[in-house]
């Protein structure tokens, strides 16, 4: 349940001190509103300037802030080249396959295929240098194992000569000589293993050049089939099929070109109705999001009161029906009004309701539409409200 304003509960009171009164109409009190709207932003980006201020009066599509429009601006330019772009290849096309056309078609064929075979043949070449590289490899794993073994046996015999050594039953002339031995046939091992190393960072390097030759060959094939692809498409003239392609693109670009100039104008951000600011929430150079807020406005000419009518007395109230507002600062003069919404659920004063009397007690929120005064009258004004009598409609 909501809590019903001092000035509501005041008009209920004088109902209640005027029951005893048949002939005087019931007076209600309430607190004029204004509609509030939401000045928003489409876009998002750099508020680049803001024209109003807090308090100023405003009509309805007028200018009250500017966003960067950079970015739009290029959006349009990019869309309008595609736009001619897309109309340069339909005009074309409707204009049927021309002689030298087609001889320019014919050139780019025989150049892909140019390229093609070059492509072809390099690869061909790389290949046949892998097969080289790798067949010296293999000789060298032959020659490199034979001299591992080589080695294996002369520190093996060298072993022995130490172990004789030690026993006096050779001389060390002959271990040195031993030694000298193994030490050659460790060179040969080290030479060997080094050329190995150098073979496989040359079959690394070549196999790099055979897979880009390869990626070359396939590129060079499809711009291959693409020349010749659009020489056939040249030699038979344009489909139909073509031209609705080309006709689509065209609409396309078109269209895209006609959303880019609808967002550069929703750059500038118009006030959505007529009336007068109420609060500036953003400032000239901040960075904002589609759909922020950049000012309250109050509408002007949209003003409505809310009281709340006894239970007992809600058969007297209903929606169209005319009321009569006073104010304290026009107390000779009464505005009329209009019921437009009757509360579906009753509100209590005070919340609980325990006997049958406190039940008279329940009101319903009714709010009355004011259709004239609509310069006199302000947001805020208290107001006394009585409503037409449905059988004498005599105006208080």
């Amino acid at each position: 349940m909501r809590n019903i304003p001092i000035c509501s509960v005041l008009g209920f009171l004088l109902i209640c001190m005027g029951c005893g009164q048949q002939s005087q109409p019931a007076v209600y009190s309430g607190t004029i509103e204004g509609k509030e709207i939401a000045v928003q932003s489409e876009l998002g980006g750099i508020v680049k300037s803001m024209t109003l201020e807090e308090g100023s009066r405003v009509e309805k599509n007028q200018k009250t802030a500017e966003l960067a429009s950079e970015e739009y601006r290029l959006r349009i330019d990019e869309a309008k080249a595609m736009a001619d772009a897309a109309k340069a290849k339909l005009d074309e096309a409707g204009a049927g396959s021309r002689t030298e056309k087609i001889r320019e078609a014919v050139a780019k064929v025989e150049q892909a295929q140019a390229l093609s075979e070059q492509a072809s043949s390099k690869t061909r070449t790389v290949e046949a240098q892998m097969s080289v590289l790798a067949a010296n490899k293999a000789q060298l794993m032959n020659k490199l194992e034979g001299a591992r073994n080589t080695l294996a046996y002369q520190q093996s015999r060298l072993k022995k000569a130490e172990t004789l050594g030690q026993a006096g039953a050779i001389s060390e002339q002959e271990i040195e000589t031993l030694r000298e031995t193994v030490n050659q046939a460790q060179t040969i091992v080290y030479d060997i293993e080094k050329q190995m190393s150098t073979i496989d960072a040359q079959m690394n390097q070549t196999r790099q050049e055979e897979i880009a030759g390869k990626a070359a060959q396939a590129s060079a094939e499809a711009g291959v089939r693409a020349a010749q692809a659009n020489l056939d498409l040249l030699r038979a003239g344009d489909t139909n099929y073509t031209l609705r392609g080309l006709l689509a693109q065209k609409e396309a670009a078109d269209s895209k070109l006609a959303q880019a100039k609808l967002l550069l104008g929703k750059t500038i951000v118009r006030a959505p109705e007529t009336g007068t600011i109420l609060r500036k929430h953003v400032e000239a150079g901040e960075v904002i999001k589609p759909g922020a807020t950049l000012y309250t406005l109050l509408k002007k000419g949209d003003l409505e009161v809310v009281v709340y009518v006894p239970e007992a007395s809600l058969n007297q109230v209903k929606t169209g029906q005319k009321a009569f507002v006073r104010v304290d600062a026009y107390p000779n003069r009464s505005f009329s009004g209009t019921v437009t919404r009757i509360a579906s659920q009753a509100e209590f004063t005070p919340k609980n309701v325990q006997t049958p009397d406190e039940r008279t007690k329940m009101v319903f929120a009714v709010t009355i539409k004011l259709t004239d005064g609509l310069n006199e009258l302000k947001p805020g004004m208290p107001a006394d409200i009585t409503f037409a009598q449905t059988k004498e409609g005599a105006r208080p």
